[in-house]
């Protein structure tokens, strides 16, 4: 599956800033793009995104926690978690 025109697509809908998601009030359905792409910066070159996910966190209960990610990628990916 290939899906021409997506680094397009998303630099319509993100033009100067990344995607944002906010837990409990984004929707995921229209507020999630499906591909983490680039952005066209111009002439060709592309700048690499960074994406936020927000959640509001009461209080932290001491212990481990496991994050789950599903990745797809047609060439070697990186993820950084900060």
């Amino acid at each position: 599956y290939r899906q021409y025109g997506i680094w397009s697509r998303y630099t319509d809908l993100y033009p100067k800033n990344d995607l944002v998601y906010t837990v409990g009030v984004s929707d995921w359905k229209k507020d999630w793009f499906f591909a983490h792409v680039p952005r066209i910066i111009g002439n060709k070159t592309f700048q690499a995104t960074t994406w936020s996910v927000v959640f509001k966190l009461e209080s932290v209960v001491p212990g481990n926690y496991t994050l789950q990610l599903a990745l797809a990628s047609a060439s070697n990916a990186e993820v950084q978690v900060h």
